[in-house]
């Protein structure tokens, strides 16, 4: 990581439109929503399309480009100024992409959209200005996907089943993975550096998995401990902690141990709700921030142990992920 440790694990100063964090309103005409303070406040960017509903929101630190895709439509949105204005950019070659996914082993966004019988990928070595064609996945299930870095892969885990897929080459070709323990609904998996694994936690059980080999292969991981229904994790750096909220109780779990075993953390102001919920580490402000409700924030500084109420979004931000600008 960059520079010094205090508070988070940047450098302060940073100039431009780094350090903003930013969702989008999943909603025709829908706008960006940006905080720069860690979550105290929210301010309303730019829109960015008045015609199209954009469901996904990505940054790519090459170009300094903000990615938008659309819910329904072949159509992307990019922002070059944090948000502000939004231009048309590049199309992919079929509608209504499913994830997204910074590789920057290969510097790729990688796109996909393996639903109802699909197994179609994109990606883009330009921000998203222009797609290609990747290769195609082995199966058709909703993935979600994160990048591994100890391996310089790309994995996908189902939201439904047991399958799993990775790319080692940026999304040009791509390998079944192993299979999960249990046919769950999986969220996108998170990367525990310390322990070297990659986490995933079943968001319709206590059920949470592991892999050390980049999706090579999967083991049962502890069970959730006071919580089911995981809607999104993250990784805390500050406190070595994979963090977890639910849309089952206010209170959030944590692992010190790579997901071997899970413990109660502090309870958030109010429960989270599926479609508004998000997670993001703000290495500025070394806080983890969750957007849980349509409008509410809350924010830790201690790994999840406690929460604050953080400022309230100006319009309902019905997004997940939250994009985080680093240079």
């Amino acid at each position: 990581m960059l520079g010094s440790t205090a508070p988070g694990l940047i450098p302060r100063g940073l100039s431009g439109y780094n350090n903003r964090i930013l969702g989008v309103q999943n909603s025709v005409g829908g706008s960006c929503i940006y905080t720069v303070d860690g979550g105290t406040t929210w301010v309303t960017g730019g829109v960015p399309s008045v015609n199209q509903a954009l469901t996904k929101i990505t940054y790519y630190p090459p170009s300094g480009r903000l990615v938008c895709l659309s819910g329904s439509t072949t159509a992307t949105r990019f922002s070059a100024d944090g948000g502000i204005t939004w231009a048309a950019s590049g199309v992919t070659t079929v509608a209504s992409m499913e994830f997204i996914v910074y590789d920057p082993t290969h510097s790729k966004l990688i796109t996909g959209n393996p639903a109802s019988s699909q197994t179609t990928t994109n990606f883009s070595t330009n921000g998203g200005a222009s797609w290609s064609s990747g290769g195609a996945l082995t199966a058709s299930n909703n993935f979600r996907g994160s990048h591994d870095p100890a391996h310089g892969r790309v994995v996908l885990v189902g939201v439904s089943g047991l399958t799993t897929n990775y790319s080692t080459d940026g999304g040009v070709n791509w390998n079944a993975g192993g299979n999960l323990t249990s046919n769950r609904t999986w969220i996108a998996p998170v990367y525990d550096p310390i322990s070297l694994k990659l986490i995933t936690v079943a968001g319709n059980s206590t059920i949470t998995n592991f892999s050390t080999d980049g999706g090579t292969t999967w083991s049962a991981g502890g069970s959730l401990v006071t919580i089911t229904s995981a809607l999104a994790s993250v990784y805390d750096p500050l406190s070595g902690r994979i963090i977890c909220i639910s849309l089952s109780s206010t209170t959030v779990n944590y692992s010190t141990d790579g997901g071997t075993t899970w413990n109660a953390g502090g309870a958030l102001t109010t429960t989270p709700v599926v479609g508004f919920s998000a997670l993001v580490y703000d290495p500025l402000h070394g806080r983890i921030i969750a957007v849980i409700s349509d409008t509410v924030t809350n924010y830790s500084t201690d790994g999840g142990t406690t929460w604050s109420a953080g400022g309230n979004t100006p319009v309902s931000l019905n997004t997940s992920p939250l994009a985080l600008m680093l240079p």
